[in-house]
């Protein structure tokens, strides 16, 4: 049995290289780590930067809707301070997604980012059901007054705002694989929508007095947004709990690539699973019966070397070797 992927984390730490070079005879493993505190950094960079603009957003939303009347505005306050906490809650996934594996976790730390990544869905979840009963409340009593036009100019604001650092977030969590940062991401871009729907809202209301209701309708469509979000977060984090497998093309191309090396004559009884946003994979290859062990080591290497030059998003692999049958 020939167990593959690990790499010493002091020597190639201190490797610098340039972006999408690397020097000869460095695994995509060890490639990978000289990156990760690039990576690590320009995560929380981004996410830092979400924190203060989801405070600003909220003061201004919360005084806004006060002074301004307008109850879709307060409610998109609860939308923005419940983005700063879980931008919180992605600085943490980011903390533990950049550790390696020691003695107490085999398989390092993925899984507490896919934690995170539950924590933010089920915090969006509660947030909505609280935001539709508010709204649900002032909809049946006819509740409210005609908003006033600081409201509009808050609700384009957080539109905006929203709109820039959604796109911000999505490209880094996309570059660097960050299941959190793209759930992050997604929160900003439904609170960017939430907002839409706000100033549409209360639009209506400003230059029709009479439909002072249309702010609490407003209201309750944001807490949609903020629902179907959070379920969709929640429920990949979910599959990623109980270790569902990758997608069949994935599987497919891990697959593929095994077959390639030089000696594999099939690839059999894969597994594989995602810890955090990284796949740990297992399998069988079958080689000639006549060779030696050494050879036969030789040729699991060059598996190993081959998957992590092809994905990167595999952080571990177990090869086995089988006798191949005549």
């Amino acid at each position: 049995m020939a167990r593959v992927g690990g790499f010493d984390s002091q020597k190639w730490g201190i490797i610098l290289g340039v972006i999408w070079t690397r020097a000869p005879g460095i695994s995509r493993t060890q490639y990978i780590f000289t990156m990760k505190d690039h990576d690590y950094k320009s995560g929380v960079h981004i996410t830092v930067t979400g924190i203060f603009a989801n405070l600003f957003l909220f003061g201004i939303k919360l005084a806004g809707g006060v002074w301004g009347h307008s109850h879709a505005l307060i409610a998109d306050a609860v939308h923005s301070i419940s983005d700063f906490f879980t931008d919180l809650l992605a600085l943490i996934g980011l903390k533990y997604l950049r550790k390696t594996k020691d003695e107490e976790h085999h398989y390092g730390h993925g899984k507490v980012e896919t934690l995170s990544a539950m924590f933010i869905g089920i915090f969006l979840i509660g947030t909505g059901v609280l935001i539709a009963r508010n709204a649900f409340l002032n909809i049946y009593h006819h509740k409210g007054l005609p908003p006033q036009k600081i409201a509009i100019v808050v609700a384009v604001i957080s539109v905006v705002l929203n709109e820039v650092l959604f796109r911000f977030t999505r490209r880094i969590g996309k570059k660097i694989k960050s299941s959190v940062l793209i759930g992050n991401a997604w929160h900003h871009r439904s609170d960017a929508f939430s907002s839409l729907a706000v100033l549409i809202g209360v639009g209506a209301a400003y230059v029709c007095p009479e439909w002072h209701i249309l702010d609490s309708y407003a209201a309750l469509i944001v807490s949609f947004f903020i629902l179907w979000v959070g379920g969709k977060i929640a429920w990949e984090g979910s599959r990623d709990i109980i270790d569902s497998a990758p997608a069949a093309h994935i599987l497919d191309r891990i697959e593929a690539t095994a077959m390639s090396a030089p000696g594999v004559i099939r690839v059999s009884q894969m597994r594989a699973r995602y810890s955090g946003n990284k796949i740990i994979v297992d399998f069988n290859i079958e080689v000639d019966p006549e060779i030696t062990v050494k050879s036969g080591h030789k040729i699991a290497t060059e598996v190993e070397d081959r998957i992590f030059a092809e994905l990167s998003e595999v952080m571990d692999v177990l090869v086995h070797m089988e006798p191949a049958e005549k």
